[in-house]
């Protein structure tokens, strides 16, 4: 019986070692996966998208321009100096606009205040009795720069202020050219009136005079003809073309060194040099009819020994005359 227990004794004492050993060797395992699996909790999955943002490092990295290495050798065989490396500038689109900005604002300061283009002289073409020196001196261009010019005000102004000016153009060119064309009116009449005289020429147009002149018709009126008007370019239009021509006509038929007048109520006529006013109404028809009744009523006055103040054609058909007081 004794043996039998002891057997049985050991063999339950085998059977507990083994338990304990396999309990110890468990025990470590148990830990490594408790950890590991509070580990894979804590931190989240990694998911890569291609292999190049597998291997990046986490964090940031900083940024560093590349730079250039560069050796410089010597005389002596063998020996060279190594120089600081420099930074290897990037241009970009940025830097090359603002290159290109300051380039175009000197180059236009440059054009624009250079000698080789700031006017000298001007290029009148089409004066007859006009200086081209006063027309210069009253624009002031000289010493301008040509790219500071506008064609169409240097018009407007000698249009403004020289009335005697007509179909004016003006061409700027390079380096400093500046041409001016136009045309003077040519006067056929010189307009006497409150003292002020203006000539006047074939349209009608009044102006200054300017210069002198071999002959034109002098005309002299107390008071504006009823188409005193100004026209769109701003020139004074004095009389009308068929008036104009009704005063030359006359001229053409009065005594030598006779004075044309005007007078809003009776028209046209002329100051005779025997002491009277003759009147043909405001218009050339009929004219050389009325020249005759005219001549005919200066003889009748004449044989009576009556002295007229004013004889008066304006109506054909009922001509008139008034005494001297």
């Amino acid at each position: 019986m004794n043996n039998r227990m002891t057997a049985t004794e050991r063999r339950s004492d085998d059977v507990r070692a083994k338990r304990n050993r396999r309990k110890q060797q468990s025990e470590p395992k148990r830990k490594n996966k408790k950890r590991s699996s509070r580990s894979n909790r804590s931190m989240p999955p990694t998911i890569t998208r291609n292999k190049s943002m597998a291997h990046a490092p986490q964090g940031k990295t900083s940024r560093k321009l590349a730079r250039k290495k560069y050796n410089v050798a010597l005389k002596q065989p063998g020996a060279e100096v190594r120089l600081p490396a420099l930074p290897q500038i990037q241009s970009g689109w940025r830097l090359i606009s603002a290159v290109f900005a300051v380039a175009m604002l000197w180059a236009i300061n440059m054009v624009w205040t250079s000698n080789n283009f700031k006017v000298k002289e001007l290029e009148i073409i089409g004066l007859e009795r006009l200086e081209s020196s006063e027309i210069s001196q009253f624009l002031g261009l000289r010493n301008q720069s040509v790219f500071s010019l506008d064609p169409a005000q240097i018009t407007n102004s000698l249009e403004q202020n020289f009335k005697s000016l007509k179909n004016i153009q003006v061409t700027l060119g390079l380096p400093s050219l500046v041409s001016i064309e136009l045309e003077e009116r040519i006067p056929q009449l010189s307009w006497t009136q409150a003292g002020i005289t203006v000539w006047v020429d074939e349209q009608g147009i009044a102006f200054e005079p300017s210069g002198e002149l071999e002959s034109i018709v002098n005309v002299e009126a107390n008071q504006a003809p009823l188409s005193n008007e100004e026209t769109e370019e701003g020139q004074v239009q004095l009389l009308t073309q068929e008036m104009v021509q009704a005063i030359l006509s006359l001229s053409a038929l009065a005594p030598e060194d006779t004075t044309i007048v005007y007078d809003p109520e009776h028209g046209l006529g002329w100051s005779d040099s025997r002491g009277w006013i003759a009147y043909f109404g405001p218009d050339s028809s009929d004219m050389d009819l009325r020249i005759s009744m005219y001549q005919d009523t200066v003889d009748y006055l004449t044989d009576k020994g009556t002295l007229p103040a004013i004889i008066s054609l304006e109506y054909i058909h009922q001509p008139y005359y008034r005494l001297q007081p």
